[in-house]
């Protein structure tokens, strides 16, 4: 039971304080940022994207296995 709760915060801390810090970080103007706003967002959304889907599928194959 631990597990699995400490699994589920740290699944919400994935999906929801990282995306509100990017927001946060990125919105900050630093002047030394490469690009656009929206470029940083569709890059770290890809790579999140990533990462929550192949968590997904590794959770489907070891299931089905």
């Amino acid at each position: 039971m631990r597990q699995f709760l400490f699994g589920l915060v740290t699944l919400l801390l994935a999906l929801i304080a990282i995306p509100m810090m990017f927001n946060y970080w990125f919105l900050w103007d630093s002047g030394e940022a490469k690009g656009d706003t929206s470029d940083w967002f569709t890059l770290y959304g890809n790579i999140f994207g990533g990462l929550i889907g192949g968590f997904f599928y590794i959770l489907g194959f070891v299931i089905n296995i």
